[in-house]
């Protein structure tokens, strides 16, 4: 289905591949699938992460770590009738994400973590990871808010650990660490959820060091530390 998901959104009848050129010298390439049950329907939404339009010399390899991917999506939903997926609707931007002009990678070893904000909204925590340095990978879950009419939108991320063992010496110079942060939605002052970062195992001394605590901020529809 990922060749299909991009072929919706694009008009561009690939290969039938998860990842192909879409013109201007950006490659649009399957992130992430999620299907789930809303309004009573059985839906499908395809996330598709497109690179930045490189032109003449100019190559993805030339992408700074600041340039973000543009993250897209197409949603289908089960239609009885035709026993199959029918195509609802597709969005060429939701956000941007990532570095370099790519997203950061799916985290398969988590699960994305989905939170009912009403009947027909949606919050998705989409678990991914980055290498922040030589040997240090930072984990991540990117927030995807389903919006009453369907529309997606990018509202933030949330740093939950890091891993720095591929990069470590076998403790024998310093200690190989390793930080996993579980997730979990909360009520929060509005209709919003709070997001709460429990990091696990906890190897600092403060109280309440191995915990964060997210807030929907409305002025800018995102996601902000307390």
């Amino acid at each position: 289905m990922p060749g299909a998901v991009i072929e919706a959104i694009f008009q561009d009848r690939g290969d039938g591949s998860s990842s192909y050129d879409v013109g201007n010298g950006s490659r649009a390439t399957f992130w992430f699938g999620y299907a789930y049950q809303v309004d009573g329907r059985r839906q499908y939404t395809g996330f598709v992460e497109q690179s930045p339009d490189h032109f003449g010399s100019d190559s993805a390899a030339d992408d700074p770590p600041s340039a973000k991917a543009t993250l897209t999506q197409a949603t289908f939903v089960i239609d009885n009738a035709r026993a199959g997926w029918s195509f609802v609707g597709a969005q060429r931007s939701i956000g941007e994400v990532g570095g370099r002009g790519q997203a950061d990678a799916i985290d398969p070893s988590r699960q994305p973590v989905m939170h009912v904000v009403s009947p027909t909204r949606l919050l998705l925590a989409v678990p991914t990871v980055a290498a922040i340095e030589q040997g240090t990978v930072q984990k991540n879950y990117e927030l995807l808010l389903r919006g009453d009419k369907g529309a997606w939108l990018h509202i933030g991320t949330v740093n939950a650990g890091y891993d720095d063992r591929a990069g470590c010496d076998g403790g024998r110079a310093f200690p190989c660490t390793s930080m996993r942060g579980r997730l979990t939605f909360e009520r929060g002052t509005g209709e919003m959820p709070s997001i709460r970062i429990a990091l696990e195992p906890n190897a600092r001394d403060a109280p309440g060091a191995g915990m964060a605590t997210y807030r929907f901020d409305p002025t800018t529809s995102s996601y902000r530390t307390r």
